[in-house]
């Protein structure tokens, strides 16, 4: 049936030749042609059941013991960060309060304790806290004393 049908096909093509010679060439390599193309797309199945047979096999690996499905993971670490503030980095230190009131002075004792100073920003506005610097310097000059450094602004695209 098969041949019939490449055989036809080829007839077409060569409808002038008379060669059986020539024909049976031309059947050989449209042959040739689509076993070779047989086995391309056997080999790349092949290679794609592999493929996911390594990926299933390995997606235990990525997923949590815990928690298999994996949208609970994202949501899991999320809570590690929240239950770890940036407070705790600091060796007995209280990690909440009852007021901001309660904070300053906590804080303000642990500065001491430690002799660790923190600069206290009042303001996220550039321009308030380059007024800020403009003024810490007048008063320096007023008082009579010399800066060590220049005054530093902060640029005005951070604001």
């Amino acid at each position: 049936m098969e041949e019939r049908r490449l055989m036809s096909s080829v007839v077409a093509k060569k409808l002038e030749m008379k060669e059986r010679g020539a024909v049976r060439r031309m059947i050989e390599t449209v042959r040739k042609k689509t076993v070779r193309n047989t086995w391309r797309k056997a080999r790349v199945k092949m290679r794609r059941k592999k493929a996911v047979r390594k990926s299933r096999r390995t997606l235990h690996l990525k997923m949590d013991l815990k928690t298999p499905k994996s949208h609970r993971i994202f949501t899991e670490v999320g809570l590690e960060r929240r239950r770890h503030p940036a407070l705790s980095l600091f060796k007995n230190f209280p990690t909440i309060f009852g007021s901001w009131q309660d904070f300053h002075e906590v804080f303000q004792a642990y500065q001491v304790k430690t002799y660790q100073h923190f600069s206290k920003r009042m303001s996220t506005s550039v321009t308030v806290r380059n007024n800020q610097i403009k003024r810490a310097a007048l008063r320096l000059k007023r008082q009579d004393k010399k800066q060590r450094k220049k005054e530093q602004f902060l640029p005005e695209e951070w604001g």
